[in-house]
């Protein structure tokens, strides 16, 4: 266990998560095939860890380090993929809490969001960024409830290996937005569960790999 001051930024995490396992996924994930199948892996994990009394905070800790590797894969910041599709508002009704757009067929103002934009602070700590989702995204998402949040993980999921198939001529605008999409399902599903997202985070990942308990992972893939 490593006793150094962790940063509880999204980026000084997305550091810490580099460190420990760069070396290790470059050799064990050469591809951005192979590091989607481990992504795939930790999602199937999570969805089934509930029904099979197998750590489901844990697990999603796990997803959310997957979702930053795949960030990583590309050298996306975490804290820009955010912002780009979640800029502290609902991109459609514009609403900073409580956003009502289901059912509604609403288009995106975009001179009104970059004016919006332009006074607006990102969140920079994981917990200021799932209390802006809870704030957001709070009362819609506890109404469709936990296993319909849980269904759209894979779904947001192919939504992004949609994009992946189609580099290196993709639109890699639309393939960050959809990485928002899922990293905002993270979120979602840690407020759902009344989770510290970030306590339980780096309680896991406490500055080296919570399996071979490596300031440089060395697990067998």
């Amino acid at each position: 266990m490593v006793s150094e001051q962790l940063r509880r930024d999204l980026d000084g995490i997305q550091e810490m998560l580099s460190r420990i396992y760069d070396e290790h996924d470059r050799i064990c994930y050469p591809s951005i095939e192979r590091l989607m199948l481990k992504l795939v892996w930790a999602i199937g994990k999570f969805s089934a860890a509930e029904r099979k009394g197998d750590h489901p905070v844990e697990r999603l800790c796990d997803t959310y380090a997957m979702w930053v590797a795949t960030c990583q894969f590309f050298s996306y910041k975490v804290t820009d993929i955010l912002a780009l599709k979640y800029p502290g508002i609902c991109l459609r009704c514009r609403r900073s809490e409580d956003c009502d757009c289901e059912g509604k067929n609403l288009g995106i103002d975009w001179l009104a969001v970059q004016e919006h934009i332009k006074t607006w602070t990102p969140p920079q700590t994981m917990s200021e960024w799932q209390a802006m989702f809870q704030r957001i995204y709070g009362r819609a998402n506890a109404k469709r409830g936990y296993e319909f949040a849980v269904a759209r993980l894979p779904e947001e999921e192919s939504e992004v290996i949609e994009w992946i198939l189609l580099l290196p001529v993709g639109d890699t605008t639309e393939l960050k937005k959809e990485l928002a999409d899922l990293g905002a399902r993270i979120f979602a599903i840690a407020n759902i569960l009344s989770i510290n997202l970030e306590e339980a985070f780096l309680a896991r990942y406490d500055g080296d790999c919570p399996v071979c308990e490596q300031t440089k992972c060395s697990c067998d893939p």
